[in-house]
């Protein structure tokens, strides 16, 4: 009985010795919330996709605030629908630190992405350029399809998951602004002219 105990206590001394060795030569590919994006390109161009306060084409979208294509730091509010390509988004994929990770883009451009600002404690809603940005401030959620909230994980001076909420009023429309809690969107496919 006593031999048997010496030999289990052994092989599981050796196994937990094998399992260190292997752990600390292996290389992490864990992206964490401040790893710098390497790479960013579009996941699925078939359809572009708007994002409406309410059901409905009458209600207001998320716009680009330009007159012309988007730019880094270019702010996103809410305007009424006019179909133009700056009301227009894509699905992308980045890369940081090996590993992928999901994204919306402006229509025209694969790495210009929807972006937290984090500048204060309620930031802005702009794009931004992907690559040699941080992973937490463009890595944005949203359901599948359908309808929902934009999301991004904490990160710097925010300790919780910050949405994409509608701020203050300008004329036609709102300011959009990252808070721990969101306004509801709802998808529409400008493609096949219909909401999921």
């Amino acid at each position: 009985m006593k031999k048997k105990m010496k030999s289990s206590y052994k092989v599981r001394a050796l196994a937990i010795a094998m399992l260190l060795v292997i752990c600390s030569t292996a290389t992490s590919v864990f992206a964490a919330p401040n790893d710098p994006v390497t790479s960013c390109t579009f996941a699925d161009t078939s359809h572009p996709f708007a994002f409406f306060v309410s059901k409905s084409t009458s209600s207001r979208c998320i716009n680009q605030y330009t007159e012309t294509t988007a730019v880094n730091g270019t702010r996103l509010t809410t305007w009424s629908w006019t179909g133009s390509s700056t009301q227009w988004f894509e699905r992308a994929i980045f890369t940081a630190n090996g590993s992928t990770g999901s994204a919306w883009c402006v229509y025209e451009n694969p790495n210009l992405v929807i972006n937290c600002y984090r500048g204060s404690a309620i930031p802005e809603v702009n794009v931004a350029t992907a690559v040699g940005n941080l992973r937490a401030d463009i890595e944005v959620s949203f359901p599948n399809s359908g309808t929902g909230t934009f999301g991004v994980a904490p990160r710097y001076i925010h300790t919780s998951n910050m949405y994409i909420t509608l701020g203050s009023s300008m004329s036609g429309g709102n300011y959009l602004n990252w808070t721990p809690s969101g306004n509801i969107f709802y998808q529409y496919d400008v493609g096949l002219g219909i909401f999921y």
